[in-house]
């Protein structure tokens, strides 16, 4: 777990705050590199503390994190020179959020201090590139298998994101309740998404035609 070089934590208390806050996503099931991020963030968040005279977490204040907040949003990047992106500084500032409020549920704070900030989170300029319903209609109609046919009405029909669709097993789908399961969705939040007829009537077929003979010599069991 390799900390930036330029971020120095004094605080014993601090340190080991930042190696729980860091545990603490692994066992979310956040990626190693981005739980590697947020504890360098959070490790600045500490550094600056200190400097500030602070390192008792429990009596940070909402005001501290928004001076923070002015900081961060001035402060120069170390390998342009020029003030961090909105986008950046806006992940630093979730992070901070999320610390408090594994502290929380900790019983460490009773209040989040960041529950009534806001942190602006920039638009993105990029267009989206929507599908008309013929080209929908030629999706399907290019399908040559009862599996394709099925993959493309999950992504489609369940508006899934292509991290969710191939991270997707079979006991996430319910027929019966006619709901999928996205057990980590974006932000590693879980999530409950109804199915359509006509993805049931997909998946059912998928199920009673394909599956059977693509499984037939894998050793699994049903269900999986």
């Amino acid at each position: 777990m390799a900390r930036a070089r330029t971020i120095i934590v004094i605080s014993q208390n601090f340190k080991d705050l930042a190696r729980q806050y860091y545990q603490y996503l692994i066992q979310l099931g956040y990626h190693p590199k981005s739980c590697q991020s947020r504890y360098n963030y959070l490790s600045e968040f500490l550094q600056w503390l200190e400097q500030q005279g602070q390192t008792n977490i429990i009596k940070i204040s909402k005001e501290r994190v928004n001076q923070y907040y002015q900081y961060i949003s001035n402060r120069p990047s170390k390998q342009t020179g020029k003030t961090l992106s909105q986008k950046t500084t806006h992940s630093h500032m979730r992070n901070i959020k999320d610390l408090f409020e594994m502290l929380v549920n900790q019983g460490v704070i009773t209040i989040n201090p960041c529950s009534t900030l806001t942190f602006p989170y920039p638009k993105s300029t990029k267009q989206r590139t929507v599908l008309t319903q013929a080209e929908i209609q030629a999706l399907y109609q290019a399908t040559q298998t009862a599996q394709e046919r099925a993959l493309l009405s999950l992504a489609y029909g369940c508006g899934l994101r292509v991290g969710e669709l191939v991270k997707c097993n079979s006991s996430d789908v319910r027929l019966r309740d006619k709901i999928l399961i996205v057990p980590k969705g974006k932000g590693n939040k879980k999530r409950v998404v109804p199915m359509s007829s006509g993805v049931i009537k997909d998946l059912t077929a998928y199920y009673h035609n394909d599956r059977p003979l693509l499984t037939m010599e894998r050793d699994y069991q049903p269900g999986q």
